[in-house]
């Protein structure tokens, strides 16, 4: 009996050392990026005038490319942010929004730009809630923020999720019905 106890707690020991390792590499996976975060300032977003592919916003140079966590803190924090589309350093607080929305058409997200307008108004209610103005807002949106012509390189890009710290708490827009 006594050496089924012992084995029992050597394998209840290795696993839990094995979880620990699984939740450790999982945590460090989470803290770098594995693409770059590609946010679009909120005045620019209102005067798109419908939703536009992340490669036709890249061609205009009018996205704020974060390349690491530690950028996308300073911004938040309002510390020096990402290099504006200008290439200008920026400071001030910085307002991030993950929108998700509806794929209305198999090749245009939102073909009678409903979506885009009611966005628009979200980013717009969100700018006062904050405080700030639309500038200061940045937009993730799949169709803007992730390549649409590159399917590897979408793979390489996670969802977002809202974080739920209340110190650095994520704005959530949903444009679905």
């Amino acid at each position: 009996m006594r050496n089924y106890t012992q084995r029992k707690l050597e394998l209840e020991l290795g696993r839990a050392l094995l979880v620990r390792e699984q939740v450790l590499e999982a945590r460090d996976r989470v803290a770098g990026f594995t693409a770059p975060f590609s946010v679009l300032p909120g005045a620019e977003f209102l005067a798109l005038g419908g939703f536009e592919t992340h490669e036709t916003l890249l061609q205009r140079r009018v996205l704020d490319i974060h390349m690491t966590k530690a950028s996308v803190d300073a911004a938040r924090g309002g510390r020096i942010q990402a290099d504006g589309p200008d290439g200008a350093r920026r400071t001030g607080k910085t307002v991030f929004v993950f929108v998700s929305h509806q794929w209305l058409g198999h090749q245009d997200a939102d073909p009678d730009n409903k979506q885009y307008e009611a966005t628009c108004g979200a980013i717009q209610a969100l700018a006062a809630r904050h405080d700030v103005g639309v500038e200061a807002v940045r937009v993730w949106m799949d169709v803007l923020s992730v390549p649409q012509a590159n399917r590897p390189a979408q793979a390489l890009v996670p969802p977002p999720c809202e974080n739920s710290s209340p110190r650095h708490r994520t704005d959530v827009v949903s444009t679905a019905p």
